[in-house]
This record gives structure tokens, sequence and C-alpha cells, in this order.
């Protein structure tokens, strides 16, 4: 009975560990978020109960935060463009790919994290943007220009 009960201290102590790491983890992403960012971060996590629990401990803080993204439109000059290929890729593995649509309109949801994304559209030159930062739960605009190739 005792060592039952020492292994729940135990159990305790790390998930409150844990608990105190993904809040380090946390106030990190907000301090490096842009002002609008961190306010929106932090509205979420007041107000989603699921986020709210994570963060205190009970449950996984990445199951509970929805994904972030872009969105924007591609255009060439006064054209918008569609069928792009929007690809983003971390560390050069391709993670999503959205195509946009007959507005030059495109979204592309992703997982926190750093991503260069890439612009493609056969008769273009292909841009790409790197390092573009993913925070859970924004959706960023990101605008862009091709250059025709012909």
């Amino acid at each position: 009975m005792a060592d039952e009960k020492k292994g729940t201290e135990e159990t305790g102590k790390e998930t409150g560990k844990e608990s105190s790491e993904m809040v380090q983890i946390m106030a990190s992403i907000l301090k490096s978020a842009p002002t609008e960012t961190r306010k929106e971060l932090g509205r979420i996590i007041r107000t989603d109960a699921d986020i709210w629990n994570a963060v205190n401990g009970v449950g996984n803080i990445e199951d509970a935060l929805p994904k972030g993204g872009y969105e924007g439109i591609v255009r060439s000059g006064n054209t918008l463009l569609a069928n792009v290929t929007v690809t983003a890729q971390q560390e050069g593995v391709d993670k999503a790919s959205v195509v946009t649509d007959a507005n030059g309109c495109y979204e592309i949801e992703l997982e926190g994290g750093s991503y260069n994304l890439i612009y493609s559209l056969q008769d273009y030159n292909t841009e790409t943007k790197g390092s573009e930062p993913v925070f859970p739960s924004v959706r960023m605009t990101k605008n862009v220009e091709l250059i025709s190739a012909v």
C-alpha cells in the first residue's frame, strides 16, 4: 500500500514538472509572437477548457491547440493566379500542399513550427519564402507575387 502511494506521489510530481515545462514552453511561444498574436493566444487559452487543462497538466497541449497556418493571394502584377501550388516544407520534407482557387486565394493549415513556403506555377518563377513561423491557433496572411518566366 505504501508503495502504491509512493508511486502516485511520484507520478503527481512528474505531471507537475511536465505541466511546468509546458507552461514555460507556452510562455516562450507567447514572448516570441507579435503583440496581436500574444493577445489572441492568451484569449484562446483562457476561454478553451481543453487548452486550459492541458496547460495546467491535464491532457496534452498539442492535441488541444488548433492548427495555425497561412492564407493569402497569389498574383502576377494585376492578375490573380489560379492553380498555384503552395507547399509547406519543414527541414526539406513536404508537410502540406494546397492549390490556389480561381481568385488566387489559398489557405494552408499547419502545426506550430517553422516552414519554407514554396509557390509554384508552370511558366512562372518559383517563389520560396523561408523560415516562416507558424503559431498554434493563429492564421497569418502571406500574399505573394510570382514573376512570369516567359
